[in-house]
């Protein structure tokens, strides 16, 4: 017996800008702001001086949506903020 699931394709921004302009703007920034308390209450990092000669290293945002079981409409946003090490 094979079951099929539908395939739902959702477009994710991939980047802040095109976070702006989403349709779901207003949950992907509540999630970012969300995020940011979180990494600042947990001491994360340190804001510091650039030492001279040594470069910064970018980050960005990723951004998930996830659903809940197929019965449900819950649908939960997250937001991770990566640094982009090949720089």
């Amino acid at each position: 017996m094979a079951y099929a699931l539908p395939v739902i394709e959702e477009v994710i921004p991939p980047t802040y800008r095109k976070v702006e302009i989403s349709s779901e703007s207003k949950m992907l920034k509540d999630t970012m702001i969300k995020k940011m308390n979180s990494l600042r209450k947990n001491n994360t990092w340190e804001l510091l001086e650039l030492p001279k000669g040594k470069k910064m290293i970018d980050c960005k945002w990723v951004f998930v949506k996830k659903h809940g079981p197929l019965d449900s409409d819950t649908v939960r946003y997250k937001a991770k903020l990566v640094a982009k090490g090949y720089t």
